[in-house]
């Protein structure tokens, strides 16, 4: 396996996900956000609600994108690998 090449593809998959982030990390950062939300009062609560909706909405419109492009790479790797060993290519 050329290693850079990995790497690369690798490097670029984090890329796109824009967040560059670990689950974990995000996971306390929403933590502390959803702390912060829950001290506010009912109507700054509901201003930040309405303000942070729209982007929420579009970060996993961009995710769901993202995910629908890697399935298919993954579907034409996999008929590539199919076809290749049926002509013994692989």
């Amino acid at each position: 396996m050329n290693d850079k090449v990995y790497e690369e593809f690798v490097n670029s998959i984090y890329e796109l996900g824009d967040l560059k982030l670990s689950e974990e990390i995000f996971q306390k950062k929403q933590d502390k956000f959803n702390q912060w939300l829950v001290s506010l009062g009912e109507e700054k609560r509901e201003e930040v609600i309405e303000k942070i909706t729209p982007i929420i909405m579009k970060v996993s419109e961009r995710i769901q994108d993202k995910q629908q492009v890697f399935k298919e790479i993954i579907l034409e790797n996999e008929g590539i690998i199919k076809a290749n060993s049926h002509y013994d290519k692989f």
